[in-house]
């Protein structure tokens, strides 16, 4: 109908509405019908802040019942609303067609575009009832009757929307001390919707010839230069295939596990001596063993252990292997850890995840606090690491080695224990449980004893050390008065009553008792003379046994036969895990007095024995079980001897007296051990 036409000039004559290849290829962006009562997509047009504009959502509706958004400028100027920046942000793009459809009633006009930078003053605007036009925008005649509009395109490809990105805003304003009522906004994103002239244009001769130059029109339909992600630029058209937003930039990598090595590896590993098919068992071997799994030899298994760690650059399929007919197997204990080879997967390579190849193997854990006992978790704390399989030999650590940490003395240097944190224990004097009175090692901060079945005396709270099988991890504090308090053992003197340990002694180990600082007559050298006050010990600091305390003390008494010098004069101490520390030669005359069969004592090998019921047993500290003797009776080696009054008269664990002779020939399994390390 004439009456519902719009008139145009004879310069628009022929003006179409073009659609492109990829035209068809839409989507809306924006779909507000305020029928939720709100208008969060929604603010006051930053471009004329701070004109007065009242927003209220509105029951006049196209729809019965709907509701719609009504603007009033009361101000003295152009003003209204727009969408905030995150309404649309994660869907404009430049280079796309935006259309824009709504109903809307009021007095005076509406002003409808987009705008660049948020809206804000100063910023460049674009008329979606006219898409050609750079100047002010075009207002559009309202009254009290509902309005269906569709605007645009806008073209954003063209080179005035060069600043048209992600912050762009839609507004719609009218003029001042006018309102507007406005519902179902749709704004929709397109590809190619133009308006062109018809016959306006002249289609180029590359269009219609094929990459051979043979004519073939529309050959080249639809193609276009694109811009990838990485700024690439390429020119391409029929795709052959399509893929969604989301999974733009995916790519093929290989995954590395952050290792430089392209084959897995195993770290930390167990090599485990099994008796009984169950891995899981602990079976301690009694001398240094070649844990060796199907021929193949992994590491070697120490005296008292189980097993052994090793890493090696594969990783063992399940099951683990197991070598039955050796008695060894593979097994992954609570310290493994297996790094994968490198394998192809494919990601998004979008810069979102990516990082410096500093940070490469960040990765958040979670630390255990633990209950004093460190053996229950009771939370975490996070802490963010580089895990770094090209360092795992030297920041990985075994199981057994946790909390072990490095101590500096003010004397000796550095010493590795392991960390007691809180689990330790004081000494108290006087603690009452129950009605009794105790006094020992307690739970720091507790009336509780160190080990509630270690007690002496039955009321001395004792403390367990390492090495001794009912250690716990349990140590004993000292406050700085008694730093260096050391544990002293003489293992020949069973006396106190405290059977095969003998008898402690409890001193300062402090420069007071260095031989530096000491008279030449108190200073013994080195040397050893239980008569000349200079004794042999056993520090428990020191775990390295360096002598034996009973062969040293022997060769001082009998210097006279062993050294042709006085009896009871200073001399080296003996060490028997050498086998020629103990042997002296001697005279003929002193052979015979001997009764040797050769001129060669060897102190370590020369031994009291003593006939006991082989229902008791001898506590002293070098005591060992020599053999059977009788139907009753079993023989014991027990300390060293040169002639039968070197052996005391002993008193058993069922307190019977025995009396010893001197056997200067004992077998090499029976020798001597060491037994102490200070002089």
């Amino acid at each position: 109908m004439q009456k519902e036409s719009k008139v145009c000039s004879s310069g628009e004559n022929g003006c179409r509405e073009f659609t492109g290849g990829a035209g068809r290829n839409s989507s809306t962006i924006l779909d507000e019908t305020f029928e939720s009562g709100t208008y969060s997509n929604f603010e006051v047009w930053k471009d004329q802040l701070p004109k007065t504009v009242a927003i209220s959502p509105s029951n006049d509706s196209v729809a019965a019942g709907g509701k719609s958004l009504h603007v009033v400028n009361s101000s003295q100027g152009h003003t209204g609303i727009q969408t905030v920046v995150s309404a649309l942000s994660s869907n404009l793009v430049r280079g796309k067609t935006y259309s824009v459809s709504f109903w809307a009633k009021g007095t005076g006009k509406i002003y409808v575009g987009m705008q660049d930078d948020g809206g804000i003053a100063g910023s460049a605007f674009y008329d979606f009832a006219d898409p050609k036009n750079t100047g002010n925008v075009t207002g559009l005649s309202l009254d009290g009757n509902w309005k269906v509009f569709n605007l645009g395109p806008l073209n954003t490809s063209e080179d005035r929307f060069a600043k048209f990105n992600q912050n762009a805003v839609l507004f719609f304003f009218t003029d001042k001390n006018k309102e507007f009522n406005i519902d179902n906004i749709r704004l929709i994103q397109g590809e190619e919707n133009i308006t062109l002239i018809k016959n306006s244009w002249v289609t180029p001769a590359v269009c219609d010839s094929s990459s051979s130059g043979e004519l073939k029109p529309q050959y080249y339909l639809g193609c276009k230069g694109y811009t990838d992600q990485k700024g690439r630029d390429t020119n391409v058209y029929q795709f052959s295939s399509v893929c969604s937003e989301k999974v733009v930039g995916c790519s093929a990598f290989f995954s590395t596990a952050n290792s430089d090595s392209p084959s897995a590896s195993v770290n930390n590993a167990r090599c485990v001596f099994d008796t009984d098919s169950n891995l899981a068992t602990e079976n301690i071997v009694a001398n240094n063993t070649d844990c060796k799994v199907n021929n193949v030899s992994y590491c070697t298994i120490t005296v008292g252990q189980s097993y052994c760690a090793f890493s090696a650059k594969t990783d063992f399929q399940d099951p683990l292997p197991f070598d039955k007919n050796a008695g060894f197997g593979i097994m992954y204990g609570p310290e493994t850890v297996v790094t994968q080879g490198d394998k192809p997967v494919y990601v998004v390579d979008n810069g979102t995840a990516s990082c410096t190849k500093d940070f490469k193997g960040c990765r958040e854990i979670g630390v255990p606090v633990y209950a004093q006992d460190l053996k229950t978790v009771t939370s975490f704390t996070s802490k963010f690491i580089l895990d770094d399989p090209n360092s795992y030999d030297k920041i990985l650590c075994e199981n057994q080695a946790l909390f072990c940490d490095e101590f500096a003395s003010n004397k000796d240097g550095k010493f590795y224990f392991k960390d007691p944190n809180n689990k330790t224990c004081e000494y108290k004097t006087s603690v009452t449980v129950g009605k009794k009175t105790y006094k020992g090692w307690f739970k720091t901060g507790t009336s509780e004893p160190c080990y509630q079945s270690y007690l002496v005396g039955g009321e001395n709270a004792g403390i367990w050390r390492n090495g001794d099988a009912s250690y716990d991890g349990w140590v004993g504090s000292c406050d700085s008065a008694n730093d260096r308090c050391t544990q002293f053992i003489d293992t020949t003197d069973t006396s106190s009553g405290t059977g095969a340990k003998g008898t402690s002694y409890y001193i300062v180990n402090n420069a007071k008792i260095e031989d530096k600082n000491m008279t030449d007559s108190q200073r013994c050298d080195g040397k050893v003379s239980q008569k000349g006050g200079c004794a042999v010990f056993n520090n428990t600091t020191n775990s390295h046994l360096k002598y034996n305390q009973n062969a040293s003390y022997v060769v001082s008494i009998h210097a006279d036969l062993l050294l042709n010098k006085t009896p009871n004069v200073l001399v080296d101490p003996v060490n028997c895990s050498e086998n020629d520390s103990g042997k002296f030669k001697v005279s003929d005359e002193v052979k015979n007095k001997l009764k040797l069969s050769t001129n060669t004592l060897d102190v370590c090998q020369s031994r009291c024995q003593y006939s006991v019921l082989n229902t008791d047993s001898i506590l002293a500290p070098s005591a060992k079980l020599f053999g059977f003797e009788t139907k009753t009776t079993n023989k014991w080696n027990e300390r060293s001897c040169v002639v039968n009054s070197d052996c005391p008269l002993l008193i058993t664990k069922f307190n019977q007296k025995v009396q010893g002779i001197c056997n200067t020939n004992v077998p090499v399994v029976d020798r001597l051990q060491n037994d102490a390390n200070t002089v």
